[in-house]
């Protein structure tokens, strides 16, 4: 998000405090949306149900199918109507896919819960065992209470109506740009793969070991936490020193390349976790140059149609490495990782040893002109 977010006076005459406050209610509702208690056993849950690694890989490119579908329209709908009602839409597609998922008991009833799960994520984008599942329904009901205190800004209608044909034009020819803006969504398109593929089947090798289930809620935990760490090395990441980025991007490659040649489950973990905060550093990085490139009137739409192109190419990953994984191994199929690894890491390299996002990049400061 682009500040300022408060009103349409000038960033320099708000205190911080009031915007503390203004963007509390947004805080925890984005808190209380990440609240998914089933995630670290799903695997194991599914297994149960009757899964195995071939429609894991089908499930995941089930939900990820709907979310084209959906993403653009909600980025649309957000820049057009109101981006906090989409945001309240999400949280009762949630509550859905976890009360579904809680009352499965076989894999067709599960597939349509995830369903549920694709609108979630295609609402939430570009705008922000079953006990589990049925304790995540009251702590996701904890984010509409706060989007409804949330009192939403609307400089992104202050540029007037536009026909929806003008609006989806001007959106295409944003993320379809040819030079910067292009390169940048090419690297997010990456990033996004590499991500999903982490979150979305990183329990494969720790079922491949044999692992303790309550190793499956420590992972969890050390992978997502691993976003926040990737989000502070985004605090301190720039792409004017080429020598670290290559260093990084060395990192991200080696861990890539644990998830074939080692058998350990702390190791996989650990690789897993570099993975996980390399991608979100990197994401969040190319994000902020997104949107600072972008007009508040498209931004919401335009951010979705990257997220809609990202579940596109996820949807035929997932199947791909499904199917690989259920006829090779989870291990060879990791080779699939390293691929996407090799080419986020390279077009990242290709970005420090260039010169077309430095002098953007030193130039970002917080801008009148935007809002989220």
């Amino acid at each position: 998000m682009q500040l300022p977010l408060t009103s349409h006076l000038p960033l320099a005459s708000q205190s911080q405090p009031l915007l503390t406050r203004r963007l509390l209610p947004l805080f925890i509702a984005a808190f209380s949306q990440g609240l998914v208690l089933w995630a670290p056993i799903e695997k194991v849950f599914l297994i149960s149900l009757g899964f195995d690694q071939a429609t894991l890989g089908l499930m995941a490119a089930c939900y990820a199918s709907l979310i084209p579908l959906l993403d653009l329209t909600s980025g649309i709908l957000a820049d057009r109507w109101s981006r906090k009602g989409v945001l309240i839409l999400a949280s009762v597609a949630s509550m859905l896919n976890a009360l579904l998922g809680g009352l499965s008991h076989d894999v067709p009833t599960y597939l349509v819960s995830t369903l549920f799960f694709g609108i979630e994520v295609a609402l939430i984008s570009g705008t922000y065992e079953s006990l589990t599942y049925f304790a995540t329904i009251p702590l996701v009901a904890i984010s509409l209470g706060a989007l409804l205190t949330f009192k939403e800004p609307h400089l992104h209608h202050s540029e007037g109506r536009t026909s929806l044909s003008s609006h989806l034009l001007a959106i295409s020819r944003t993320i379809l740009q040819p030079g910067k803006t292009l390169h940048i969504v090419t690297v997010l398109l990456a990033t996004s793969l590499l991500l999903s593929v982490i979150f979305e089947f990183g329990p494969l090798w720790q079922l491949a070991l044999a692992a303790p289930v309550g190793l499956y809620g420590l992972a969890n935990a050390a992978v997502l936490s691993a976003g926040g760490v990737g989000s502070i090395l985004a605090t301190r990441l720039t792409l004017s020193k080429p020598a670290t980025i290559v260093v990084g991007a060395g990192l991200l490659v080696g861990s890539s390349l644990a998830l074939v040649v080692v058998k350990n489950a702390v190791v996989i973990i650990l690789a897993q976790v570099v993975l996980a905060a390399g991608g979100v550093g990197v994401s969040m990085v190319f994000t902020r140059l997104l949107h600072d490139s972008l007009s508040s009137r498209v931004r919401a739409g335009a951010a979705s149609g990257v997220g809609a192109l990202s579940s596109i190419a996820f949807v035929l990953f997932a199947l791909i490495f499904g199917g690989v994984s259920q006829h090779v191994g989870i291990f060879h199929a990791g080779w699939l990782v390293v691929g996407v690894t090799l080419l986020v890491s390279a077009l990242l390299v290709k970005v420090a040893l260039g010169q077309d996002f430095q002098g953007q990049e030193a130039s970002d400061e917080p801008s009148s002109s935007g809002a989220a």
